[in-house]
């Protein structure tokens, strides 16, 4: 039966597999769309405050605000003090452009305008994520990022939604 179907169409054998071939090039495309909104949406980064901050989430406006420093104050009145790595470290490269969703360089040109036209404070820029979290525990209204696996019961994880 494939020999008189082979000769009537030479293409038989080839179309079929060129067809599975195309099923699964976009079973493997949906999967990979499931993969990538999952891994946006947690990009293993953790947005952590001091325990006493009053704050259980931020919306992701209120955290560029924050980290802008155009948002000074929590809700009820506090200072935010604000740490930072440093802008080559990759985490922060990292932060900056999957949550934040600009480039450390614009980070670092609005901290300037704000220092030098003197509306404004620059972040306290910290040398590993270890100080970072020493410093966030131990100051009081204090908020920064960490990657999720080195996250303690000294700090609180702010939800960003």
């Amino acid at each position: 039966m494939q020999k008189i179907l082979t000769r009537v169409n030479p293409d038989y054998p080839g179309r079929f597999q060129r067809r599975l071939r195309l099923g699964a090039i976009h079973l493997f495309l949906a999967l990979l769309c499931i993969v990538s909104t999952a891994a946006y949406s947690d990009h293993g980064i953790a947005v952590i405050a001091n325990q006493q901050v009053d704050a259980a989430s931020l919306s992701p406006t209120r955290l560029k605000s924050i980290f802008g420093m155009r948002t000074t104050t929590w809700k009820n009145g506090q200072p935010i003090r604000v740490f930072v790595l440093k802008d080559n470290d990759p985490l922060h490269v990292r932060f900056t452009k999957d949550v934040l969703q600009t480039y450390p360089y614009n980070l670092r040109r609005i901290w300037e305008r704000r220092v030098y036209s003197g509306t404004g404070l620059a972040p306290t820029v910290v040398n590993t994520e270890g100080e970072m979290l020493k410093l966030i525990a131990e100051t009081e209204n204090a908020i920064g990022y960490i990657q999720h696996h080195n996250i303690d019961q000294n700090v609180k994880v702010l939800e960003i939604r």
